[in-house]
């Protein structure tokens, strides 16, 4: 069991109230943002929006209402909360490692960002919001001399393993991390010890807020699907791109993406990532998929799809990209890629690992560099060809393994050896019991092992 100092915020939702500027000279703000938290988490757990928003940031309440009517009606974000049995500050993340920093604009006065545990019932299973504990990070700051939340969404997993029980974590990570959703989550290690790896599998959705190119409205959109229209428009289509900055680029553009679907954009809100360059440009309307200018583009993303891109932990990290100069590659190991870079690098023979290596390892807080580019601090991964590693699953299609690179979970058919009145997998050891030869074949059309 792991120990953690909190407070209960609302086992019976008490409303605590500590002035402001006492909290202040404390040098603390603490106090009065236990009691905010408290507060909203209440109206939230009583259906009372209009009073939770009004303990929200000016820029917060105003996104909360752009999507209310579509949540309410869907029962998304926020509102798919059927009640708030309780909420917990675990701890103050404001200068963890595993904070999402990204997301927070620095000019907050006064900002803290604390690790919330959430215990509710939800109307319906979603993305953001699961029945029982949920974990997220809620930002607060100092508008107009008072506390509000500018900003909260979840919690990345690395930073809930830090404070909560284990049996208690891996609940949550088989909820949110599904097979159907995907994402990299930590995986146990031997024993009843948790390991330090992570593993999964690609988001197959991301949800997306139209803010700029579809009216405000927020669309559930297939994964790969988005990744072709943002490369449309980031990458760019001219048929003289050379193939390894068209690949170097699109993987940045899935890294992005990918990451964005572990640490979204506003968990209340109901979606990941806006349709601009707060994120990436998505705009559907803008390109035809079919379109002959675009076929070598989106072979090269085609091409590099299950390639898979991972830090020194091997973790999903989140891929800057910028445009560059057009006559400098820009400094080595500074956790963004530069579009331009790339093309001068690839039109000199540098695969798109190479390029990616690059950009992406070995990157150090300096100067020049701002904390979330701290991509990784060893050489990345660049994983074309799943191997090896550790089988996670078995099932009657074949067994899942933990690629030993880049501990991508992939799937790999049985190879069958007949054993009495079974079929074993030579690996496995899955068995399937049969009747004769022929039916064995006829319904798993295996490879027997001789």
């Amino acid at each position: 069991m792991k120990r953690f100092t909190s407070l209960l915020l609302a086992a019976v939702f008490i409303v605590m109230s500590f002035p402001l500027a006492s909290a202040e000279e404390n040098g603390s703000f603490f106090k009065a943002d236990a009691a905010l938290i408290s507060e909203y988490f209440k109206a939230i757990g009583e259906q009372d929006y209009s009073s939770g928003f009004k303990l929200l940031s000016a820029g917060q309440s105003e996104l909360m209402k752009s999507v209310e009517a579509q949540n309410s009606a869907e029962k998304e974000g926020i509102w798919s909360v059927s009640s708030v049995n309780s909420a917990e500050i675990m701890c103050d993340a404001t200068d963890s490692e595993e904070l999402d920093k990204s997301l927070l604009d620095s000019g907050i006065a006064g900002r803290r960002s604390y690790l919330v545990k959430l215990n509710i019932s939800v109307y319906n299973d979603n993305m953001f919001f699961y029945d029982g504990n949920n974990y997220l990070i809620i930002t607060v700051g100092t508008e107009d001399g008072q506390r509000r939340i500018f900003h909260d969404t979840l919690a990345l997993p690395d930073l809930i393993l830090k404070h909560e029980d284990e049996d208690a974590a891996f609940k949550y990570f088989d909820v949110r991390f599904s097979e159907e959703r995907g994402g990299y989550r930590p995986v146990r290690g031997d024993g009843s010890k948790i390991g330090v790896s992570h593993s999964g599998t690609m988001p197959s959705t991301i949800k997306v807020k139209r803010v700029e190119y579809g009216g405000g409205a927020i669309s559930t959109v297939n994964f790969l699907t988005y990744c072709k229209y943002v490369a449309c428009a980031e990458v760019g289509y001219s048929e003289s791109g050379h193939v390894n900055y068209h690949k170097s680029a699109c993987m940045a553009v899935k890294n992005f993406g990918w990451f964005r679907t572990l640490s979204p954009r506003s968990s209340s809100g109901g979606f990941h990532v806006h349709d601009n360059t707060d994120d990436q440009i998505y705009n559907p309307d803008r390109y035809n998929l079919s379109d002959s200018s675009l076929s070598r583009l989106l072979s090269n993303l085609s091409s590099i799809w299950n390639v898979i891109m991972v830090n020194s932990e091997k973790k999903i990290f989140q891929a800057f990209y910028a445009t560059g100069s057009s006559t400098t590659y820009e400094r080595r190991n500074r956790g963004k890629l530069y579009h331009y870079g790339a093309k001068l690098f690839a039109n000199q023979g540098r695969s798109y690992s190479w390029i990616l290596d690059y950009y992406y390892s070995n990157t150090t807080r300096n100067d020049h560099n701002n904390y979330f580019y701290l991509t990784s601090t060893g050489p990345i991964t660049v994983c074309a060809s799943h191997s090896g590693g550790t089988i996670l699953e078995t099932s009657r299609s074949g067994h899942k393994k933990k690629c030993s690179s880049c501990n991508y979970l992939y799937t790999e058919n049985h190879t069958w050896r007949t054993q009495g009145q079974y079929m074993v997998c030579t690996v496995c050891g899955y068995s399937v019991m049969v009747t004769r030869a022929q039916t064995i074949k006829e319904t798993l059309g295996y490879n027997e092992a001789r």
